[in-house]
């Protein structure tokens, strides 16, 4: 404890040695300041809280700064002009059927882009050798999936020994 009392006033419910001070309350007493006490001169006014907002620093500006935020919004600004255009006009083509719900306006996969028990469900309606050999021959220039090529081949035999 110092020999200097202070006159302070409670920001908060706090403790100042001698009792629990209330929100408001005003009290002098010896101990250090706490986060929860504000210090007061002899007319009580709070030290230490300025009057007015500080103006910027003599010479020195904040205008380069300013203009450099306010371009980097005005091109956040543009893309996001640009991304709400663009979902007004998917939104138009879904709208209009163009689009499946996916939101891709691809054309069904082929064959060889199902899994594989769909690919051996396609092959039980193939029944041209030559369709399956040149299925064999995409497989093998694509993803060349082992299942893909198992199921071919086993058409392939079905088809050779009927």
């Amino acid at each position: 404890m110092s020999d200097e009392f202070k006159t302070y006033r409670a920001r908060e419910k706090g403790f100042d040695g001698v009792r629990v001070r209330k929100p408001g309350e005003v009290f002098t007493t010896n101990i250090p300041k706490g986060e929860w006490m504000e210090e007061l001169d002899k007319d009580g006014k709070p030290i230490g809280r300025l009057d007015h907002t500080p103006s910027p620093a003599k010479g020195r500006s904040d205008a380069g700064a300013i203009d450099k935020l306010n371009k980097v919004v005005a091109e956040k600004d543009e893309v996001i002009l640009e991304k709400d255009a663009r979902i007004a006009e998917l939104e138009k083509q879904l709208a209009a059927g163009a689009l499946t719900s996916t939101g891709s306006n691809q054309q069904d996969p082929g064959p060889l882009d199902k899994s594989i028990p769909d690919l051996t469900t396609y092959l039980e309606g193939v029944s041209d050798i030559g369709a399956i050999d040149a299925l064999i021959e995409a497989e093998k220039a694509g993803n060349s999936r082992v299942g893909a090529l198992a199921a071919l081949d086993a058409r392939k035999t079905t088809l050779q020994t009927t």
